[in-house]
């Protein structure tokens, strides 16, 4: 049950959402005990050698704290609403220069992540004159399209 569950929850494209991997470390956590109870029972009838079975328990639990500890320094970070690390803010902020001519400066640029959703705020120093909405919309149309 818990071979399927973690396949349900690893496959497609859920396995940005922090939710479904921390549920799915969860069945994982469940199944490597399993596993790991299994093999120290094994070893214990063929060998009678007991220390197996905590040996194989710290194991799984090293194996689980660390990934858990990844996805924990993940959810701070989107929690403190850090810039995703896959955002370069200095490329973002010199394509939007090169992309917009009228755009003479891009500074004050705030990116976060809530979920998937990825969140931006940013000033813009323009070269007059200029269509303010006609602007602002090839600048979020470049934005949604590559970043």
């Amino acid at each position: 049950a818990n071979l399927f569950a973690f396949w349900l929850l690893h496959r497609g494209n859920e396995e940005k959402n922090i939710n479904v991997r921390a549920a799915a470390l969860h069945v994982l956590g469940d199944l490597l005990g399993s596993v790991g109870a299994i093999v120290a029972a094994i070893v214990i009838l063929a060998t009678g050698w007991t220390p197996i079975d905590p040996i194989l328990s710290v194991l799984v639990s090293c194996l689980v704290l660390r990934s858990a500890w990844r996805l924990l320094k993940e959810s701070f970070h989107e929690l403190l609403e850090g810039t995703p690390q896959e955002v370069d803010i200095a490329k973002l902020q010199k394509d939007l220069c090169l992309n917009s001519p009228e755009v003479r400066n891009i500074h004050h640029v705030h990116v976060w992540q809530i979920g998937e959703q990825k969140l931006m705020t940013l000033h813009a120093q323009v070269i007059p004159p200029h269509e303010h909405d006609g602007l602002f919309q090839r600048i979020q149309a470049y934005l949604l399209e590559h970043y």
